[in-house]
């Protein structure tokens, strides 16, 4: 099994992925986490505060605070209804992302410098 394999063996398998990165351009694995129907906890930063919608596809917590951060985790690990909303949310809302659509985008900025 090669590492693609194993990493999109996890994310079927997991419900909830949780990113508490200080910097995050993009955040291309809170996306893959998506496709796969993980909610999402992250911290409220960069790209992901573009990805990540509180309360509808996932859950935003401030840099820096732990107790935050802990209290979205239970919240989710105790609520398997808003597991499951942010899942269905969250494979409609990675599609969003495609290759395809990335590099228009960035075609796009370029273009118009």
């Amino acid at each position: 099994m090669d590492i693609r394999q194993k990493k999109e063996e996890i994310l079927q398998k997991s419900k909830i992925l949780v990113m508490p990165s200080y910097i995050e351009s993009f955040g291309i694995s809170c996306v893959e986490a998506m496709s796969f129907g993980n909610a999402v906890i992250c911290n409220n930063i960069g790209g992901l505060k573009e990805i990540v919608e509180n309360g509808v596809n996932g859950e935003l917590v401030n840099i820096g605070e732990i107790d935050e951060l802990s209290n979205k985790i239970l919240k989710l690990m105790n609520n398997q209804h808003l597991i499951n909303m942010y899942a269905e949310n969250n494979i409609g809302r990675s599609k969003e992302f495609t290759e395809e659509r990335m590099i228009k985008e960035i075609y796009d900025v370029y273009r118009n410098i």
